[in-house]
């Protein structure tokens, strides 16, 4: 993992956790190891819980594709790495000073020492607070990426200048219109396929949510070398394919922001007609 960037659970912490304690029941030595931030990790998640605020005050999130193609999620520090170190290890130093308090007035009281239990832990109404304002906030993303979606799908179509459309609601999926699979809920990702009049309905591209950029990974099934020969270098260096190995899909453009959404949809509308997306028999 990058020096600049950490877990994407962080402030997360909970006890027992096998991502975060580890699993002492495992068979490697790496699932039983526990987090590498876990010290600071507990100390964080007990400060915004006490202090009303949320992870997404400190960190942004992001992704990226590792050469595998397969998905990587982590947190950015919004001050940068070494600030926020120093700020979790002041964290540690400050309830570590609490407790030695805590441990010298039993003493001196003739009593067992003990830690204070309602110091050692954020509360449970701050907890639940916590959590709610982190669901509000994931709930309107999804809202504004589904809004998006729905006019990209649009733009996709219009783009394509009657060579395929979507079939309209109540109507019977015909030959040659395209047709959703969602499967957000479960996968969080669409995927867009074509009907055929015989064999295999073939898929034209798909689209997984990402809340955290507020944009989209789209997903198709041409190799690098295809499209690197037929769209412009231009194009290309906006949209940043990488080669992937995702089933049928051959392809990937990360984080397709707002901005970039009507070049895909003219790009998608591109390959189909110029028949570098293959469709079914129709």
């Amino acid at each position: 993992m990058s020096d600049h960037i950490i877990s994407y659970c962080i402030g997360q912490y909970e006890a027992g956790d096998h991502q975060c304690d580890g699993n002492p029941a495992a068979g490697s030595s790496g699932d039983k190891t526990p987090c590498g931030w876990r010290g600071r990790c507990v100390a964080f998640t007990r400060h915004i819980a006490k202090a009303g605020k949320t992870p997404a005050d400190y960190v942004e999130w992001d992704s990226s594709v590792d050469e595998d193609g397969k998905e990587c999620h982590y947190a950015i520090p919004k001050k940068g790495m070494a600030h926020f170190e120093r700020f979790c290890d002041a964290l540690i130093k400050a309830e570590m000073k609490k407790q030695k308090q805590q441990l010298k007035k039993g003493k001196k009281r003739g009593r067992k020492p003990t830690v204070d239990k309602r110091r050692a832990g954020p509360t449970k109404k701050a907890k639940n607070a916590a959590k709610l304002a982190l669901a509000k906030r994931r709930e309107e993303r999804r809202k504004r990426l589904a809004a998006r979606m729905e006019k990209f799908l649009g733009q996709v179509e219009e783009k394509m200048n009657g060579a395929l459309g979507f079939s309209q609601p109540g109507q019977v999926l015909a030959p040659g219109q395209m047709y959703v699979v969602d499967r957000l809920q479960t996968s969080g990702y669409v995927a867009i396929y074509c009907k055929a009049a015989r064999g295999l309905d073939l898929p034209l591209f798909s689209i997984r949510h990402k809340l955290a950029s507020l944009s989209y990974d789209v997903s198709l099934p041409v190799e690098m070398k295809q499209l690197e020969s037929c769209l412009s270098a231009s194009t290309l260096k906006k949209l940043k394919f990488v080669e992937v190995k995702d089933g049928r899909f051959k392809s990937l453009s990360p984080k397709v922001g707002k901005e970039h959404l009507m070049l895909m949809a003219e790009t998608i509308a591109e390959l189909v007609i110029g028949g570098n997306i293959l469709l079914p028999v129709i």
